[in-house]
C-alpha cells in the first residue's frame, strides 16, 4: 500500500519501486517453481544471459551454477567481470540500454542491461561480486536496498559471482526444481557450442548445437537422420517421427523463445514452400504432423514482446538490415532444397511421411 500511495504522490519512482509495483511486466508469472513458467526461472535466465554474453564476447567457456536448499541460486562465470566502479550502477540504478551502447553487445539477449536490476529488486537477498585483476568488489542488497559494499584484494580469477534468494513476498513457499534448472542449462549449452556448465556434479556441454537438442528431445524413433544445416547467423535442424503432432523449438541469440515469433513463422513458411517446390506438391498440413524441428538465429538489437523474451517481435536482422523473413527464406530455399536433392533416400522417407499425413488428413487411412 505504501508504494501505491507514493505512486499517487509523484510520477517519479525509483526503478526498484517500479519493478515491485508491476513485477509481471518483467518476469511474466510468479509461481512456486513447480513449473517451467515460474518467474523464478526467468530470474535465473536473466543472470545466466549475462554470463553467456561473456562466453560469446571473449570465449571464456565455463559457468558454474548451484541451487542451495532449493531456495538460493548461485552463478559464477569467468569472463571479464563488471567494472568495479560501476558495479552498484549495474545492479540497481535506473538506466536503460547500457549494453546497447557497446557494439560488442548488439547480439546480446538483454541489450537493455535491465536483467540484474530486475532480479535484485525481486530478491529477499541479492549479492553480486565482480573479480578484476586481483581485486573483488562485493555488494549485498536486501529487497533491492544496498546494505554492504566492500572492495578487497583477491587471488581469484576474473569474472562475476551472483547469489540470489527470491523474495517470498512475491513467490510464496517457492522451490527451485533441479530438473527444470537442468533443462534450462542444457538449452543454453545447445545454443552455445563449446560452453561448459557445471551444475550440481554434472557437466553440461554440446558439440552439435540444435542437433543435440533434437536428439535429446525425441520421444520416438526418428524416420530419417536429423537434417542439420547452418550458416552465419542461422542454424536449423529437423526430422520426423511417426506421430501427428509437431514440435518446434526456436531461439534468438541463444535464448529460447517458447512462443516463437517472426523467426519461427519464417522457418515454417519457407520449409513448407521449399518442400512444395521440390516435390511439386504438399501443404503445411502435410509437412508438419510428426515434425521435430529447431531454428536458431542471431540478430542485432532483438525486440521481444515482453521482458520475459518468450516471443520475438523483431522483423529485421539488424537496424536497416535484411528482413528476418527473407534472411531465413533465402537460407532454407538454398540449403534444404540442396539437401533433399543430394539425399535421395531421406527425401523418399520424407515423401512417404507426407503422403501418409495427407491420407490421414483426408480420412483415407
Amino acid at each position: 500500500m505504501e508504494l501505491w500511495d507514493r505512486m499517487s504522490e509523484t510520477s517519479s519512482l525509483t526503478l526498484r519501486d517500479h519493478i515491485c509495483i508491476r513485477p509481471r511486466l518483467y518476469i511474466g508469472h510468479f509461481g512456486d517453481g513447480s513449473t517451467y513458467e515460474s518467474g523464478l526461472y526467468d530470474m535465473l535466465k536473466e543472470i545466466l544471459n549475462n554470463s553467456v554474453d561473456e562466453f560469446r564476447m571473449i570465449g571464456e567457456n565455463r559457468i558454474e551454477v548451484t541451487i542451495n536448499d532449493g531456495r538460493v541460486a548461485t552463478i559464477r562465470d569467468y569472463g571479464r567481470g563488471i567494472p568495479l566502479g560501476k558495479l552498484i550502477h549495474y545492479a540497481c540504478k535506473r538506466y536503460w540500454g547500457e549494453k546497447k551502447e557497446s557494439e560488442r553487445f548488439r547480439r546480446s539477449i538483454d541489450p537493455t542491461g535491465l536483467g540484474l536490476k530486475i532480479v535484485n529488486a525481486l530478491c529477499q537477498r541479492f549479492e553480486i561480486q565482480s573479480f578484476q585483476d586481483g581485486n573483488v568488489r562485493k555488494a549485498v542488497f536486501e529487497r533491492g536496498r544496498l546494505i554492504s559494499d566492500i572492495t578487497e584484494k583477491t587471488q581469484a580469477s576474473n569474472g562475476t559471482y551472483v547469489i540470489f534468494e527470491p523474495d517470498n513476498q512475491f513467490f510464496g513457499s517457492y522451490r527451485f526444481h533441479t530438473d527444470i534448472v537442468l533443462n534450462i542449462l542444457r538449452h543454453i549449452a545447445y545454443m552455445n557450442v563449446g560452453l561448459g556448465i557445471d551444475f550440481m556434479g554434472q557437466h553440461i556441454c554440446s558439440h552439435h548445437g540444435v542437433k543435440d537438442l533434437l536428439e535429446a528431445r525425441l520421444t520416438s524413433e526418428k524416420l530419417y537422420p536429423i537434417v542439420h544445416l547452418q550458416s552465419k547467423g542461422i542454424e536449423i535442424a529437423f526430422t520426423h517421427i511417426d506421430d501427428d503432432e509437431d514440435t518446434c523449438y526456436s531461439f534468438v541469440n541463444g535464448h529460447e523463445t517458447p512462443s516463437g515469433g517472426t523467426h519461427l513463422e519464417a522457418f515454417k513458411y519457407y520449409l513448407t514452400r521449399t518442400i512444395h517446390f521440390f516435390y511439386d506438391r504438399f501443404k503445411p498440413a502435410d509437412v508438419f504432423p510428426g515434425i521435430v524441428a529447431a531454428v536458431s538465429i542471431q540478430i542485432q538489437d532483438p525486440v521481444f514482446e515482453s521482458q520475459t523474451k518468450i516471443k520475438l517481435g523483431s522483423t529485421l536482422m539488424a537496424p536497416d538490415g535484411m528482413s528476418i523473413k527473407k534472411f531465413t527464406g533465402d537460407f532454407i530455399k538454398e540449403e534444404v532444397y540442396h539437401y533433399l536433392y543430394t539425399h535421395a533416400d531421406m527425401a523418399e522417407v520424407l515423401y512417404n511421411k507426407m503422403i501418409k499425413n495427407r491420407l490421414r488428413r483426408k480420412g483415407q487411412i
